[in-house]
Parts: structure tokens; C-alpha cells; sequence
């Protein structure tokens, strides 16, 4: 398996989000993509036409993926770093 490089960084890869959330990682990229669509269509808070940007390929933003799924960055990180060091 990939090396998981997410403690420094702000987005969650597919591995990352297949460790956090049990699933394959085909399933794991479906899920980024549906967040990601979601994201891009989310309007900018203030603005009456302006919309977010669409998060890299493959990626979605830490704090987007927690909050949608109701979990808390911090603890992510650590059950990521556990994960790399066993």
C-alpha cells in the first residue's frame, strides 16, 4: 500500500479516505469525486455568483471530507498516522 502523506498536508487522498471509512478504494475515489462535485457547486459565502473551485483530482480538502461525514480532523490524522507507522 501507498504511503498515506496527510499529516502536513490539507487534502485527503483515495487511500486516506479508504482507511477512514473502511471501503476499497474504488469506492473511496467515488466518494471523492461526489464530494468534489458537491464542493464545486457550493457558492461562496457573501457572494450572490460566485462558486467554489473544484478540488484536485483524486483529492478532497480535509476539512470538507470531515465535515461531511461528521468526524474531526485531528482524529483523522491520528488514526492515519497509527495506520502508517503499524
Amino acid at each position: 500500500m501507498k504511503e498515506l502523506k496527510t499529516i502536513n498536508s490539507m487534502w485527503y487522498h483515495a487511500n486516506d479516505v479508504a482507511v477512514l471509512l473502511g471501503v476499497c478504494r474504488t469506492k473511496a475515489y467515488d466518494i471523492i469525486n461526489e464530494l468534489r462535485n458537491q464542493q464545486a457547486s457550493m457558492k461562496i459565502p457573501g457572494s450572490t455568483n460566485r462558486y467554489y473551485q473544484k478540488p484536485p483530482r483524486g483529492q478532497i480538502q480535509k476539512s470538507f471530507f470531515c465535515e461531511s461525514y461528521s468526524l474531526d480532523v485531528k482524529e483523522c490524522d491520528k488514526v492515519l498516522a497509527e495506520r502508517r507507522v503499524s
